[in-house]
């Protein structure tokens, strides 16, 4: 009984149930420094633009009660994209829909015991007076300095040739 859209083109903000938290990630092939460098008017990267539209249209739905938080998720080169205006389109994106409280920063899995290094950037739009009011100092305080920190890579991790023979022998000793 949940409902699905399959085309976020086709979604109305104004038609959807009123949500405290809207939490998206536009495709990120036009954006990664792994791509053609496409931007925000990329055809896939693009679609964070429809997101923009669809908090809109709760906002205006709502008399802007809803969505009282965005949060926008991507790959690290969001933030370089076209020098950095794509990133500066997000966030003044956010801030034309009503956004009065805007925070973002780079958190990497590793720091949350993921063995691996995967950089994302998170923004966090807050659109309720009442939330914004009692942000305090800081919504991110998550950070390389806080919390866990694993060691580095070549601290961490045993070679290769090592790790193999001392869990499954050489070859000599079959």
């Amino acid at each position: 009984h949940v409902p699905r859209w399959s085309d976020v083109s086709t979604v109305s903000g104004a038609e959807l149930p009123a949500a405290d938290v809207i939490s998206f990630g536009s495709p990120c092939q036009d954006l990664s420094i792994a791509g053609k460098r496409a931007g925000l008017d990329g055809e896939r990267s693009g679609l964070f633009h429809e997101a923009i539209r669809i908090i809109k249209e709760m906002r205006d739905a709502t008399d802007a009660a809803f969505p009282r938080i965005a949060i926008w998720e991507n790959v690290v080169g969001a933030m370089s994209s076209n020098g950095g205006a794509d990133f500066g389109v997000v966030l003044d994106s956010l801030a034309d829909v009503g956004a009065l409280v805007i925070e973002w920063a780079v958190l990497d899995a590793r720091w949350f015991g993921v063995p691996q290094r995967r950089r994302r950037v998170f923004v966090v739009a807050v659109f309720d007076p009442a939330i914004a009011g009692r942000c305090g100092d800081q919504i991110f305080s998550v950070g390389p300095r806080s919390g866990w920190n694993p060691p580095t890579r070549a601290a961490s991790r045993p070679r290769p040739a090592s790790t193999i023979e001392g869990r499954v022998g050489t070859r000599s000793e079959e």
